[in-house]
């Protein structure tokens, strides 16, 4: 058990190591050939391998769906309405304090908590991590 958790961390860590990500295909692929080599000689090693290759596959595929996500087009420049908790020590720079905020009601309907980072130009208040808010924000997709 203890190993097969290292293959897996050790899969996830791997897509670390690239540049740029490589495609679902190609890493679905490595863990089918794993698995076809696995079925037919179940060894340790082929197992590790099968496992790690797994823990490679998530990590990709959770790296595409979160890159792939964009702001519609119809709520960019637009004021809206969230609530949420601020869950990073705020930044003061000059007349800017910018800190992570974790959305989890957007125009007073809940969602999956999403994470944002977001400015606050000129004369903020005290913020202080923990800290939960309702605040009106202009959305900007960087």
């Amino acid at each position: 058990m203890r190993l097969s958790s290292i293959a897996l961390l050790c899969g996830t860590w791997f897509i670390l190591s690239f540049a740029r990500l490589p495609s679902l295909l190609f890493s679905g692929g490595i863990v089918v050939v794993f698995l076809v080599l696995y079925y037919f000689k179940p060894k340790p090693l082929l197992l590790f391998l099968l496992i790690t290759s797994a823990g490679f596959f998530y990590a990709n595929w959770e790296a595409h769906q979160r890159l792939s996500w964009t702001l519609p087009s119809e709520l960019e420049n637009k004021v809206v309405t969230v609530q949420g908790k601020i869950i990073s020590i705020p930044e003061a720079d000059g007349m800017n304090t910018s800190f992570l905020f974790h959305i989890d009601h957007f125009n007073g309907e809940s969602l999956k908590p999403v994470t944002v980072k977001l400015n606050w130009f000129k004369d903020a208040p005290s913020l202080v991590a923990g800290d939960h808010w309702q605040l009106e924000v202009k959305l900007k997709y960087y």
